[in-house]
């Protein structure tokens, strides 16, 4: 099992930033350490898949849906607007 921070496409986008000689692997680890941080966990063997135990489940409303929806849509917009600051510092 590996558990670690999910490669979204703000990791791509800056791995590109990097590579395209724009900013320097120093900077350019500045815009990697902003905006929200989610984890995954990956499951690499059946091993590991096997000593998983189902402990509850719920379904989620509609309401509960938008309301994460909408923290989602607002780390988002806070994300965009800390890039384009760091963006200009650099």
């Amino acid at each position: 099992m590996v558990i670690g921070p999910i490669a979204n496409d703000t990791i791509f986008d800056t791995f590109g930033i990097i590579t395209s000689g724009v900013l320097t692997k120093s900077n350019s680890m500045q815009l990697l350490l902003i905006g929200p941080k989610y984890e995954q966990i990956a499951l690499k063997s059946e091993k590991a898949a096997s000593q998983l135990k189902w402990l509850a489940g719920r379904v989620l409303s509609r309401d509960e849906v938008a309301r994460y929806r909408e923290i989602v849509e607002a780390e988002q917009a806070e994300y965009q607007k800390l890039f384009a600051e760091t963006m200009v510092k650099l």
